[in-house]
């Protein structure tokens, strides 16, 4: 055989190589793709829907993230005592005035704020599902909180004669409060923080309570209630109603 034979049987093989490729690739077009647009069109429909809906839930993920550690968050700091002179004093007898500092932790201020504070000194400490609205009512402080703020907020002044009367176990003290807030993400609830503290074993350093110079301090514990945040808190309902 001559070199120009085998160059054509070489031709006529790849010719027939290329025809059969050609009829297998018309083969498989056929089979997947032929007809089927529609069905096709709708799986890419499919797949893309899956994918928004993955894009949406990841852009809201991250969007709760930003609030979470961005939003007003109030929490409350240290109890600590103020004596109260009797020249300042309503009733001209020396008192103590019960502080508990606030601190807006997020990174954004508050709307709108509106905080009690009271000292209630009654014959038993608080307990699960004890109502707080039945005590001796204080005034209630509308304020703006801004980010990383610290606020002094104010119980009323108790008596030293009160006092000596939780020294003896003849009544218990607690200082009480909440604060309702909104943060400034729209769509966000109303935000709610509370605390109850008992004070227990008032001592001073002198015989003389009724020193003014003479110093007092006194065991601060949580009470069983009314220690939480937002949703968490029992009575949350009653607390946010008519809250702008």
């Amino acid at each position: 055989m001559t070199d120009t034979d085998e160059q054509r049987n070489e031709e006529h093989h790849g010719e027939q190589e290329t025809g059969g490729d050609i009829n297998l690739a018309s083969k498989i077009w056929s089979i997947v793709f032929k007809g089927k647009a529609a069905a096709w069109t709708a799986c890419f429909t499919a797949i893309l829907a899956i994918f928004s809906w993955l894009l949406f839930q990841a852009n809201n993920d991250a969007n709760k993230t930003a609030i979470a550690t961005q939003r007003a968050f109030v929490t409350f700091t240290q109890i600590y005592f103020e004596p109260v002179p009797r020249a300042t004093s309503p009733d001209n007898v020396f008192s103590y005035r019960a502080h508990m500092p606030m601190i807006n932790n997020g990174t954004t201020a508050t709307k709108y704020s509106t905080y009690e504070m009271a000292v209630a000194v009654e014959d038993s400490i608080p307990q699960e599902g004890t109502d707080f609205d039945v005590l001796q009512q204080s005034e209630k402080y509308p304020f703006v909180f801004g980010p990383k703020q610290l606020y002094d907020g104010l119980g009323t002044p108790v008596s030293v004669a009160d006092f000596e009367a939780v020294a003896q176990e003849k009544k218990h003290m607690f200082f009480w409060g909440w604060v309702v807030y909104r943060d400034v993400f729209e769509g966000t609830p109303v935000r709610l923080s509370e605390f109850c503290f008992n004070i227990t074993n008032p001592r001073w350093q002198r015989p003389n309570h009724n020193d003014e110079t003479n110093p007092m301090k006194a065991t601060t514990l949580p009470c069983k209630t009314h220690n939480c945040y937002d949703e968490n808190c029992s009575d949350y309902n009653k607390r946010i109603e008519g809250f702008k």
